[in-house]
């Protein structure tokens, strides 16, 4: 029984970290922007190819 409520408890954190990060990550203009740019390009069929920074992720 107590390692269940440990779970619950455990998940429940979890779950409010996630909410903290999410907020976060809403109120952040500029990676709202970003993304918005991503999707308009990917809509128009622009690729990021030879943009500046176009391979941050695959450095990571």
């Amino acid at each position: 029984m107590y390692d269940f409520i440990g779970y619950l408890n455990m998940k429940r954190e979890k779950d409010d970290t996630l909410s903290e990060v999410i907020s976060s990550l809403s109120e952040d203009s500029d990676l709202i922007r970003q993304v918005q740019q991503s999707r308009e390009d990917h809509e128009q069929g622009r690729s990021m190819e030879g943009k500046p920074d176009s391979n941050i992720c695959r450095r990571r």
